[in-house]
């Protein structure tokens, strides 16, 4: 069948809006057919997973995430981890949550694939969320790739906490802890100051707060840019010998502080205590 003459592109340039537009009419149709379906990227579906091990003889814990904030918490007879957050239906199965354990060591890690795919509106996102019981442990480790971590009322012989690109912060810790980020603010709060504490940030302030200030302490604090405060009344600052704490913190842009809780925080605190 012949097309009437008057509706014929009359040039090439014709010719090729006229494939654009066909072109453009088909795709439409194909995404409002995906969308009808639940397979368009415009189609979102919540993340929501729980996995869960047993507490008992357990004396190491670790966490990994890679770009999802991690919160860890107290509470509970057994070790809970909980992911949720949002992502395209067609990328949900790019998201990924474990929890195993083996020889008294619970591991917990939670992903995001990423895949490459043709049209994305919104890669999507989690949050992982682990509980803990309230007890001493022998080790606990929490690294993130691009994630903030928040860590409450965790108590254990060595804490170690790791943020390629995030802010840390916690509150009433107990035990040895080493904090590190690359670009990030760190704010520690502890309960008290008995065992060593170091904490590094290439970019980013560290604020550290005890709850009790020690009767001495070993302070060693540089930064290459930015100012350095110390406000512990009552603490013998600079002592050294067996049974003395030692507080290591450095930057090399970044402001540190070391400050009693009832202290009032510098005027030009920033990162997570806010200005």
């Amino acid at each position: 069948m012949r097309l009437p003459q008057g509706l014929l592109p009359r040039s090439r340039s014709g010719w090729t809006v006229a494939v654009g537009l066909a072109l453009i009419a088909v795709s439409a149709a194909g995404l409002s057919i995906q969308y009808a379906l639940g397979a368009s990227p415009f189609n979102t579906v919540a993340i929501d997973e729980e996995q869960s091990a047993a507490a008992d003889g357990v004396t190491r814990i670790e966490v990994f995430s890679n770009i999802g904030d991690v919160r860890v918490v107290t509470g509970g007879d057994a070790i809970r981890a909980k992911m949720t957050g949002k992502a395209e239906w067609s990328r949900r199965d790019e998201f990924r949550l474990t929890v195993s354990e083996r020889d008294g060591r619970v591991i917990i890690k939670a992903s995001r694939e990423r895949k490459r795919r043709l049209v994305t509106v919104d890669p999507g996102h989690y949050k992982l969320l682990v509980e803990i019981p309230d007890r001493p442990y022998e080790r606990v480790e929490i690294a993130t790739v691009a994630a903030d971590v928040e860590v409450a009322d965790v108590r254990a012989a060595q804490l170690m906490i790791r943020a390629e690109h995030g802010d840390i912060e916690t509150s009433r810790l107990a035990g040895s802890i080493t904090a590190r980020t690359v670009t990030g603010d760190i704010r520690l709060g502890v309960r008290n100051i008995t065992e060593d504490i170091e904490a590094e940030t290439v970019m980013g302030d560290i604020l550290l707060i005890p709850d009790e200030t020690p009767a001495a302490l070993a302070l060693d604090l540089k930064t290459l840019m930015g100012d350095e405060k110390v406000r512990l009344p009552g603490t013998a600052l600079g002592a050294r010998g067996e049974g003395t704490p030692t507080v290591k913190l450095t930057a090399e842009i970044g402001d540190l502080a070391v400050l009693a809780a009832n202290a009032p925080a510098p005027a030009n605190a920033s990162g997570p205590d806010g200005d």
